[in-house]
């Protein structure tokens, strides 16, 4: 039977809501909640050397900045995500064991993603990898994907459904094959966004693969998230308490969610653009600009198939224009 683990990132992806300004003191007491109530894995945030520090962002550009707001002698594991090509690891301080690094790359990125993480790998250092737009990939890619895990050793390698497009039958048969393909000792991850409402039932699918292995999926507090929102901590970790025999404390898990100030997203413009295999930015950029909801379908449907895993303003705009003058011209 699996191991099955939480990893709540609601100070790193529930960042796009806010633009990570948690607040100060309310990081801290996340992370304490968090830890305390039992959640296996913890993300603090993003490490970037784009950023710099302020104790009301869950954004840091060293790990010195992250130190002092993790429990070291908790069994909670911490996390801190950096951005394909957004950090130089030779700053990185390998001293410091506490956090593990996970890096988001594109599938563009495979080409490049072993020197780029040769700081880390040829010094031992505990990383994970995040592959983004795991439902795009073929199967041969995904051997390509697990080859190259089997070569630089992630203690992880997560599946990132970006559009929110996976439904259980895509899940099945994404970790089926990567179980397969995958060294022992390599953990599986599975970061679901939740525009289609299936992130859970892609959880169960997932666990009744019955992987020999660790597998961690990603959640965030009162499900909040980028697009469409995430799978929600409170729920999984019913879901596990009550079914794989967790004791995770739901009480500290409600305690961390009240200090969670961010507005939810309108999910239906984010459920269209999963619906039409969009990236949920361009869902966002129609609700921005305040494009009647009832014209979001044919607007997505209309984006070219190679553009819409990748956003594009310039092509979305002149898609939108297009379809106001088209409106006005009918009115005529």
């Amino acid at each position: 039977m699996s191991d099955i683990k939480i990893l709540d990132c609601t100070l790193r992806d529930g960042g796009y809501l806010n633009d990570w300004k948690f607040g100060e003191g309310n990081i801290e007491s996340i992370i304490s909640d968090l830890s305390d109530a039992g959640i296996d894995y913890v993300e603090c945030g993003f490490l970037s050397d784009k950023v710099s520090y302020n104790p009301y962002y869950s954004l840091f550009n060293s790990t010195d900045s992250v130190k002092p707001l993790i429990k070291s002698d908790s069994k909670t594991k911490y996390t801190l995500m950096v951005n394909y090509g957004e950090y130089d690891f030779s700053r990185y301080d390998y001293d410091f064991k506490d956090v593990e690094i996970r890096i988001a790359f594109k599938k563009y990125n495979l080409i490049d993603l072993k020197r780029y993480l040769e700081p880390l790998y040829s010094n031992n250092i505990p990383f994970s990898l995040n592959a983004m737009h795991i439902s795009l990939y073929s199967d041969e890619e995904l051997k390509t994907l697990s080859d190259l895990s089997n070569d630089i050793k992630p203690t992880t390698l997560t599946g990132v459904d970006t559009m929110g497009i996976m439904t259980p039958s895509d899940s099945e048969h994404i970790y089926f094959f990567l179980d397969k393909y995958l060294f022992d000792g390599i953990s599986l991850g599975f970061h679901s966004h939740d525009n289609l409402d299936l992130s859970m039932e892609n959880v169960k699918a997932i666990i009744g693969l019955d992987i020999k292995r660790e597998i961690i999926f990603d959640s965030c507090l009162a499900g909040i998230g980028r697009g469409g929102g995430m799978l929600n901590t409170h729920d999984i970790a019913i879901y596990l308490n009550d079914t794989k025999d967790s004791n995770y404390d739901l009480s500290l898990v409600s305690d961390a969610s009240m200090l969670v100030n961010v507005r939810v997203e309108d999910k239906y413009p984010y459920y269209i653009s999963a619906k039409c295999k969009c990236h949920p930015n361009y869902a966002k950029y129609l609700l921005n600009s305040g494009v009647d909801k009832g014209l979001f379908e044919d607007i997505l449907l209309s984006v070219p198939d190679e553009n819409k895993p990748y956003f594009s303003e310039k092509i979305i705009s002149v898609l939108t224009e297009h379809k106001k003058n088209s409106l006005v011209f009918e009115e005529v």
